[in-house]
């Protein structure tokens, strides 16, 4: 891993941290979110609400640009419920995010 890597891997989390929360604001709480940008990786967990233990999750994801916007792709996820991998694989995979074009300086670097 590159040091602009491991500065990136660092940065992030604390970015995304910030905009997931904004939109699961009624669901619950993302905390200890990690990156590996090199592997396409991000994990931590999510507190929701309503439930006494957090949701431990694992997902690999790929970012593409597509015209003039950037996609995310969720490629898999695992996580500390069963029934929501299996839901997952079974109807959500690959799921296609449109990411806001606030964020386009910070993909740009990583893509």
């Amino acid at each position: 891993m590159s040091l602009f890597d491991g500065m990136i891997n660092k940065a992030l989390p604390k970015l995304l941290t910030s905009a997931i929360n904004s939109k699961l604001d009624n669901i619950g709480e993302v905390n200890d979110l990690n990156i590996n940008i090199a592997d396409k990786k991000m994990w931590g967990k999510l507190n929701l609400r309503g439930e006494s233990d957090p949701l431990n999750f694992d997902i690999k994801f790929d970012v593409q640009k597509e015209h003039d916007r950037y996609i995310l792709i969720i490629k898999d996820v695992f996580t500390s419920k069963i029934w929501l991998n299996n839901a997952f694989r079974t109807y959500a995979k690959d799921t296609r995010i449109p990411i806001p074009e606030e964020y386009n300086t910070y993909l740009k670097m990583i893509v």
